[in-house]
């Protein structure tokens, strides 16, 4: 059976780029290249595993940030008078900051009214809620970047330094039927995500059991929550599965 994920949360490299500067509080212009080089290709790394169809421009933008890395670690040459050090990153800043400005000028753009249809607006309350934020417990809603960073450390925590066979073919749907059974009973209740994993599971199981939590949480069945970017993931139920049937997926195989 094949399973295939469409990635259409980033746009493009400098889309995932900008949300990686956010995320991390860094100043567009004084981006710490190392530490944004090693995410991106964690995150590169985690979609190949899943058998995400990445496109070219996300690979050329990971030789892109190494080569400026490779740059920022030589050492720096002797200038002579007059002469300037040039920045291996100003290159990438100017694309950043240019695609910053036509993104945000889009997003503003699309706020308008299209042809009259807000002018008739009924107000509820003045009082702005994000939408991905639960006020009871203080943690935001997660996307696909936290999940491939999260994903990406229990396969690097799996990781076995022996060789082995293995004989199991891992079944999606037997896999969501387990995550079923282990969190029926603990509906509006918050799980550790990374205890969803078996300690001893193959890299095989840990990329279906992944699958698996990504189906629920598309169905609507989890929401996926952290404090903080880097900080613990939870997986928390809000709807019930008593009446969940596994012809309400949408798999392909």
């Amino acid at each position: 059976m094949s399973y295939f994920i469409q990635l259409d949360t980033f746009e493009g490299p400098l889309d995932l780029l900008l949300y990686l500067i956010r995320k991390n509080e860094m100043d567009i212009c004084e981006i710490e290249i190392s530490k944004i080089t090693q995410q991106y290709l964690d995150f590169i790394n985690a979609m190949r595993v899943l058998d995400v169809d990445l496109a070219s421009e996300f690979i050329v933008m990971a030789a892109t940030l190494i080569y400026i890395k490779s740059k920022l670690m030589l050492p720096k040459p002797e200038l002579e008078e007059g002469e300037v050090e040039e920045d291996p990153r100003e290159a990438l800043i100017r694309r950043l900051l240019e695609y910053q400005k036509y993104k945000w000028a889009a997003e503003e753009l699309e706020k308008k009214p299209y042809l009259g249809e807000d002018i008739h607006r009924v107000q509820i309350s003045q009082e702005h809620v994000e939408v991905d934020f639960d006020p009871q417990t203080g943690l935001k809603e997660v996307g696909v970047f936290e999940l491939a960073l999260v994903f990406h450390d229990i396969l690097k925590r799996s990781q076995k330094t022996y060789h082995e066979v293995e004989y199991d073919v891992y079944n999606i749907e037997d896999k969501i039927l387990e995550m079923v059974e282990i969190l029926k009973s603990k509906f509006n209740e918050r799980v550790l995500f990374h205890t969803l994993f078996s300690k001893e599971a193959s890299k095989g199981e840990i990329v279906v059991t992944f699958l698996a939590i990504l189906e629920l949480t598309k169905m609507g069945y989890f929401q996926l929550f952290q404090a903080n970017f880097g900080s613990e993931l939870y997986v928390k139920t809000i709807k019930s599965f008593d009446q969940f049937r596994l012809d309400q997926m949408e798999l392909t195989g």
